[in-house]
Parts: C-alpha cells; structure tokens; sequence
C-alpha cells in the first residue's frame, strides 16, 4: 500500500464528507422551508443519484483512460460550485438545477477514488483499504452534523460553508495527490458502454446487492427527519445527534475491524450479515418509543450499509482484474439508482400529519367514528398497525430487502465458490 497517496486519499474522502454531513441536518428542512411537498422533497433528493446513475459508468471509463487525479479534481470543483449555488438558491427551480449539476459532476468522486485505493492495494489489504476510506466517511459524518447544527435555522449557511470546505479540498488535492504509479489502464479494445452492460455484466449480482441496500437506506434517510419531528417533534439537533453516533459507528467498524472480518469469513457472509441486519433494522424502526430506542434502532439498520459499502466494493474490485475504474463506476451507478427509487418510493409512501395516504386516510376516518362497527381492541390494533404500515414505509422495504435477499444468495454464492 502507498502509505502516502492513501493519507491523502483518506483526507480528501474526508473533507468531502465533512461537506456532506454539514449540511445533512438542513437539507431536507431548506427545502421544505423553499415551500417543497413531501412528494417534491423526494424527487430533488432522487435528482442527485439519478445523474450519478447517468454519469459514474462515464467518470469511471474516463478516469481509467485520462487519470484518477484530473477526473477527480472535475467533481471536487463541480461539487463546490453546486454547494454554493445551493446555498444561494432562492426557488424551487434554483435548488432542482443546482441539485442536478451536483449529481453530475460529484458522480466522479466515489468511483474515482475507489478505483484509486484498488490501484495501490493488493487481494489481502484490499479490504482493509475500503474500509479506511469507508471510516474517512464515518469520520465526515461524526463532524459534519456537529458543525452543521451550530447554524440552526440559518439553513443556507450550512451550503455555503461546505461549498468553502470543499474549495480548501480542491487546493489539497492539487497541491499533494499524484496520479498512482501503477494505475489499471483501459485497454484499447474495451468495449463502449451501453444501458444494458450493468445488468449483463458477470458481476451483476454484485452490483445489485449495492442497489437493494442503497435502496433500503435511502428509504430510511429520506423520511427520518420527518418522522422523528411529527412523532416527537424532533430537528436539527437530534438529527445531528443521531448521526453523529451512526457515523462513529461506522468509523469503529470500517476503520478497524473490516479488514480483519473480510480476511476471517469472507465477503459472501458479511455481505449476507450485512443485509439481514438492515432488514431487522427496518422492521423495528417503526416500533421506536422514544430518542434512545430511535437511535439505536436507526444504527442496527445503518450497520448493514456500513458493513455492505466497503465489503462488496472489494469484492468487486477483487473480481475486476482491469479497469477499476469503469467496474466501480458500474457498481456505484447501481448505488444512484437505489437512491433515486429509495427515496421517491418512501416520500410517495410517507403520509406525515397530513395523512395523504388514501387507505391511511380511510382506516383514521374509520377509527374516529363514533362506534367503529363495534371493533374490538385486537381488530383495532391490527387497523393502527396497517397506519403504520402505510404512513411508514419501514416495514414494506424490510419485505422487498428480505425477499430480494434471499433471491440473490444462490447467485452470490456461485460467484464466491468460482
């Protein structure tokens, strides 16, 4: 390992998340605040993923042919120019733009540098690696939200602060990254992408694990501000609470022990563990009482994407003997494309206070008459049970990540056996 590329990679991933988790606890109040629905605060936080589905495959054939370095100071300063036209936004219309310039140019950065950390590790640290750069991310996340809820509801700021971060980021990594000595070049026959190469790629079924699980957790995140704030009339400071454990989670795991549990059981495991935990995590959410029992229900289902993030990107770059860089950007636009359905799935689902849902409607109309048919208390809870079904779309993606799950361990496990 290149000790010394990979501090600095490690440093970069971490100002870049820093910049992310700043501006976490504000986003999805800005944009209401901007006068947004639920349905519409969905659909801008699936615009970000749905360009890097569109554009990591590209960023990632183009870092392979061009460099990693120039590919990944074009999202560094792509992400600084959309954080401060963000921040400057005042419509609707301005924060849709701005959102969608974000996603493409920021497409360039996870492929890139993951494809980086395959370039200067071998088979046997090759997990320790993602897991380091996965721990940077859980560094920024343990950071960013305490920093970012010093603004309140000065919600603006908090893009305009991360835009700065970002700009410092970009003069570190062009004043101390070099391109790495032994990059996996292109070859010159390679064939042109197309739609159809990350679903009849020989790594498919990895690359749909990274979809179900960024579906599954997109789900969650889109809509946990809002069901902690209807519920319990929770904000930006339980959020940056909440978050700041989640990430110190992630660095104890990623930082220190995936690595070593990579090495120990194998990726097929820990990706399977990794799933099922997301699945509990999901289940229960709903079932939450309080800020403790929220909290901790929230990380068991984020440990699953802890586990599965750097675990399946090294398996998957094991698997890649060439072209890190277009094998990731595949991976990663299957990543976009969970969290461009996650989150349209769950804020259409979401009902809120309003009680849009038209069953959720009608079952609280029906519990609000005066003699509900004469319904006993078992019938009852079963109808209060389906609200919740309907109102949070916990349970039903636990279903869809279980049933998804148990489809694709035949197939994970051919490709772990050859």
């Amino acid at each position: 390992m290149q000790k010394t590329a990979f501090v600095t990679l490690f440093v970069t991933m971490f100002l870049i998340m820093l910049g992310f988790g700043i501006i976490i606890p504000h986003l999805n109040y800005f944009v209401v605040k901007m006068g947004a629905t639920p349905s519409q605060l969905g659909l801008l936080i699936a615009l970000y993923p749905a360009m890097q589905f569109l554009f990591s495959p590209l960023f990632g054939r183009w870092s392979d042919k061009i460099g990693r370095r120039p590919i990944m100071l074009v999202g560094l300063v792509g992400n600084t120019i959309a954080l401060l036209s963000f921040g400057l936004s005042r419509s609707l219309l301005h924060l849709f733009l701005a959102r969608a310039f974000w996603g493409t140019t920021t497409a360039s950065l996870m492929p890139t540098v993951t494809a980086y950390v395959a370039d200067i590790t071998d088979d046997e640290h090759r997990g320790q690696g993602m897991g380091l750069i996965g721990a940077s991310v859980g560094l920024g996340f343990i950071a960013g939200p305490a920093f970012g809820a010093i603004f309140g509801d000065l919600h603006h700021w908090s893009f305009i602060t991360a835009g700065i971060v970002s700009g410092l980021n970009t003069l570190f990594v062009l004043l101390f990254l070099s391109e790495p000595t032994d990059r996996n070049k292109a070859r010159a026959d390679q064939p042109n992408l197309s739609p159809l190469t990350m679903f009849t790629h020989p790594l498919a079924p990895l690359f749909l694990v990274t979809f179900i699980s960024s579906f599954a957790f997109a789900g969650i995140e889109t809509i946990f501000p809002l069901f902690i704030k209807h519920r319990w009339g929770y904000g930006t400071r339980e959020i940056a609470i909440i978050f700041v454990v989640a990430g110190l989670i992630s660095v104890l795991i990623q930082g220190g022990a995936i690595g070593r549990l990579i090495n120990r059981f194998g990726e097929f495991s820990l990706v399977l563990v990794g799933l099922l935990s997301t699945v509990i995590g999901l289940t229960i959410l709903p079932q939450a009482t309080g800020f403790l029992t929220v909290t901790v229900y929230f990380c068991l289902a984020s440990i699953g994407n802890i586990i599965i993030r750097p675990t399946n990107t090294a398996w998957v770059s094991k698997r890649a003997e060439t072209e890190q860089g277009t094998v990731i950007g595949l991976m990663n636009s299957h990543l976009s494309l969970g969290r461009v359905f996650g989150p349209i799935t769950s804020g259409m689902l979401y009902a809120g206070l309003e009680k849009s849902s038209v069953a959720s409607g009608f079952l609280n109309r029906f519990l609000q008459m005066p003699d509900p048919i004469q319904t006993d208390s078992a019938h009852l809870n079963l109808l209060q049970l389906a609200i919740s079904v309907f109102d949070l779309p916990y349970i039903p993606l636990a279903a869809g990540l279980l049933i998804t799950t148990l489809l694709l361990v035949r197939p994970l496990l051919k490709i772990w056996e050859s």
